[in-house]
């Protein structure tokens, strides 16, 4: 099976026997820690070798980071892979039945395997960013597909956390956006919302008309922003506190796609009794003049 023919990297070369799922979960486990070391040798490279480059005063230098940055998401890529290719077959049930009383602690997995993942394919997109080289490709969106796809996104983390994601778009609304990455924004503002909105958090995703834009804005009713953070939430690997998860570059990464779509990514508002409301400002595709958005 090609998920699992994977180069020394991981050690792992074949699947278990498909009758005990206790095999599978030993050669999980081992690949996992695999990964761990080889996620923090191949980042601790890449954090070396850039800023090296940033650095050097040799223009050319640049091109050793972006293959710095491609070789990283190789290696890192190859077993992740593997590791969601054997959560997913002891999900289904191809290696066997799964204990019960495990199941939570698989559903963990997946998604923590899944946050890997997206983590590892936002390596590219932060180079991109900094080099103003992402693609963008606009077109007109309905503000309420917007929503509804994050909130359908969202479902299975929120009911993990027993929170609540609720969507309202007013009237017909559309704005001028990359579908990707406006998907991207919105994700990462609701498992933020999620994540630091306390105990069962509820989220709300409202988008509205203003001034010729529309405003798309992400509530929770956590402890919201802490003061000292609130002008340096949208910095690079600037996280609320050392305990809090994540890389610290979704706000940074959203904030870049949104500007590199015509828009912006702002923290509207912030109190520790009523959450924090981030606001995604993007051209409004009824309404949109080129000459306001030079």
């Amino acid at each position: 099976m090609a998920l699992f023919a994977l180069s020394g990297a991981s050690g792992v070369h074949s699947r278990p026997g498909a009758s005990d799922p206790t095999d599978a979960l030993t050669a999980l486990l081992a690949t996992a820690a695999r990964t761990a070391n080889a996620n923090e040798a191949a980042l601790l490279r890449l954090k070396t070798e850039t800023a090296v480059v940033e650095g050097s005063k040799d223009p050319s230098a640049g091109f050793v980071s972006r293959d710095s940055v491609n070789m990283v998401v190789h290696e890192l890529r190859s077993p992740v892979t593997v590791i969601r290719g054997y959560l997913a077959m002891l999900r289904d049930g191809t290696l066997g039945e799964f204990p019960a009383p495990a199941a939570a602690v698989l559903d963990t997995l997946i998604n923590q395997a899944q946050r890997l993942a997206s983590l590892v394919d936002e390596i590219p997109t932060l180079r991109g960013i900094d080099e103003q080289a992402v693609d963008v490709h606009v077109r007109s969106l309905a503000c309420s597909d917007l929503l509804g796809r994050a909130q359908a996104r969202s479902a299975g983390r929120a009911a993990l956390a027993g929170a609540s994601v609720k969507c309202d778009s007013r009237g017909d609304l559309t704005v001028l956006a990359d579908a990707r990455w406006a998907d991207r924004i919105l994700d990462n503002l609701v498992i933020n919302a999620l994540a630091h909105g306390g105990g069962m958090p509820h989220v709300a995703l409202t988008a509205e008309s203003v001034g010729g834009d529309v405003v798309i804005r992400v509530q929770d009713d956590g402890p919201g922003v802490p003061e000292t953070l609130r002008d340096a939430v949208f910095e690079r690997n600037v996280r609320g506190t050392s305990e809090s998860p994540g890389s610290g570059l979704g706000l940074f990464i959203s904030r870049g796609l949104a500007r590199r779509m015509g828009g912006e990514l702002s923290l509207e508002a912030s109190a520790p009794s009523n959450g924090a409301t981030f606001s995604l400002r993007l051209p409004c595709a009824e309404t949109f003049t080129p000459a306001l958005h030079a």
